[in-house]
C-alpha cells in the first residue's frame, strides 16, 4: 500500500504542535523513509525510531485509524509477545511529559491490564498508558462507572510501590478506536479520553528521567502475559512537556492527510 500526504494534515502535525515533540510514530510503512514491517521511523526529527522486539514483531496492518498502524494480538509467539522498542534517549527522558495514541481493542479484558506505551525500570519508576480492568479493590483514583468493565488509565510509579492509576471514568470497549493522552506536569497528572479531560491526580513530582525503553504494545521484556496488548494502535507520540487541554483537543478532532 502507498499513501501520500499533505505533512501539515497528518493527526499529529510537527509543524504546528512541535514545540517539545520528542517522538512521532505514524506507523504508515513509508519505505521511502526505510519504514518497513520491523522499522517505524521518527518523524519528529530526534531519530528515535522503533524497532520490533527481536524478530517477534506485532502485524503491520493498512486499516490503522490513519492509513497503517500495528495489530497487536496479546498472545505468545516463539516464547515471547510482540512489540515494538524505542531506544532510551535524552530526549525521552523529561520533567515534564505528555503521551499520545490512537487505539483499538480486540476483546473485552476479563482480568488484570494490557499495556499500550511504558516505559518502566526495575525500581518501578514508570509511565504508562494502558487497559485496566476494573474489580473491587483494584487502585484507581476514582471509582469508575461500572463495575468489571474495561478503562483506560495513565500511570506514573514513585520509584517504590505508589502508583498514580488517574483512570478514565467511562468504560472502554472493543471495535472502537479511542485517543488517549497522559500528561504530567510536574504538579498535576492527567488523563484525556477523545479531547475530554477524564481525571486528575496529584503528581509525585519525581520526573520521567528513566534509562529504560519506550515499549509499545506490552510492559516489555520483564513482564508480559496479561500485559500484552490485543488491538491496534496507531499514531504515537510524545512531548518533553504538558500539553494543554485545547492543544489535546485539537490532536483530537486533527484529520489525517490524503
Amino acid at each position: 500500500n502507498t499513501f501520500r500526504y499533505n505533512l501539515t494534515a497528518l493527526p499529529v502535525d510537527p509543524t504546528t504542535q512541535g514545540d517539545g515533540l520528542v517522538l512521532l510514530l505514524h506507523f504508515d510503512n513509508r519505505s521511502e523513509y526505510g519504514e518497513n514491517s520491523t522499522k517505524v521511523y521518527d518523524f519528529s526529527g530526534n531519530g528515535n525510531d522503533a524497532y520490533c522486539n527481536a524478530t517477534i514483531c506485532p502485524n503491520w496492518t493498512s486499516s490503522g485509524k490513519f492509513a497503517g498502524g500495528f495489530h497487536f494480538n496479546g498472545s505468545e509467539i516463539d516464547g515471547g509477545h510482540p512489540y515494538l522498542v524505542v531506544n532510551d534517549s535524552e530526549e525521552i527522558n523529561a520533567t515534564h511529559i505528555s503521551v499520545s495514541a490512537w487505539f483499538k481493542m480486540n476483546s473485552f479484558l476479563s482480568t488484570g491490564q494490557q499495556r499500550i506505551i511504558n516505559k518502566q525500570n526495575s525500581a518501578n519508576c514508570s509511565w504508562g498508558i494502558e487497559i485496566m480492568h476494573y474489580i473491587a479493590g483494584r487502585y484507581m483514583v476514582s471509582t469508575p462507572l461500572k463495575a468489571n468493565a474495561d478503562y483506560a488509565v495513565f500511570h506514573t510509579g514513585n520509584c517504590n510501590t505508589t502508583w498514580a492509576n488517574v483512570n478514565s471514568m467511562a468504560e472502554v470497549t472493543p471495535g472502537n478506536w479511542y485517543h488517549v493522552v497522559g500528561t504530567d506536569d510536574g504538579s498535576t497528572v492527567k488523563l484525556y479520553i477523545n479531547g475530554n479531560l477524564e481525571n486528575s491526580y496529584p503528581s509525585f513530582g519525581k520526573g520521567h528521567n528513566i534509562t529504560s525503553p519506550v515499549i509499545i504494545g506490552s510492559h516489555g521484556a520483564a513482564r508480559a502475559g496479561d500485559l500484552a496488548f490485543n488491538g491496534t494502535i496507531d499514531e504515537v507520540a510524545i512531548w518533553n512537556r504538558s500539553l494543554s487541554h485545547e492543544e489535546i483537543l485539537s490532536l483530537y478532532q486533527l484529520k489525517a492527510g490524503t
